[in-house]
């Protein structure tokens, strides 16, 4: 996590948000509203969400119930749509795949370590990941190409909604 989506996440959870000299919580959430992209604001802020939950067991059932989970789904959807995805179930489906792996990027078999094997046992590369650490996600093989790029799209929004915050940081 880059230091301004952490200082993000830190400010959304804050109680203690004041003016002061030195940019601080507010700062960062005031930059945040600034920015006209709001996907990449949104999964920046989705991401955050489930990080607070991601110990708790069937953290990634409870995705779609997180606060920001149905306006980023929204501007998913109809990102998707813009693309040229045909609107349907399967843009639901594959809108909420996307959703689900940019949230829960590790693997599952080996928690993002790469290895499988407890402290003191012999250390295995993970089958599943083959040591990678990410989760790798299966697709139709007309979706792949557009799953693809979809993804890379919206790692460049949250791209470039964190040098917004950045850089109107610069500037309080």
């Amino acid at each position: 996590m880059s230091a301004i989506a952490e200082r993000y996440a830190r400010a959304m959870g804050s109680s203690h948000l004041e003016w002061k000299l030195e940019p601080g919580a507010i700062d960062t959430l005031t930059a945040a509203g600034l920015i006209k992209e709001s996907l990449g604001t949104g999964l920046l802020r989705l991401r955050a969400e489930f990080d607070s939950i991601r110990t708790m067991p069937g953290a990634r059932n409870m995705l779609p119930r997180l606060k920001s989970a149905a306006a980023v789904r929204n501007r998913m959807l109809a990102l998707i749509i813009e693309r040229g995805f045909p609107a349907g179930e399967d843009a639901i489906l594959l809108v909420a795949k996307l959703l689900d792996h940019w949230c829960d990027q590790n693997c599952p078999s080996c928690t993002g370590r790469g290895t499988i094997g407890e402290y003191g046992s012999p250390q295995m590369i993970c089958s599943a990941c083959g040591g990678s650490k990410r989760r790798t996600l299966f697709w139709p093989q007309d979706q792949e190409v557009f799953a693809d790029r979809i993804s890379s799209e919206m790692e460049g929004k949250v791209d470039s909604a964190q040098r917004r915050i950045r850089r109107l940081l610069r500037q309080a």
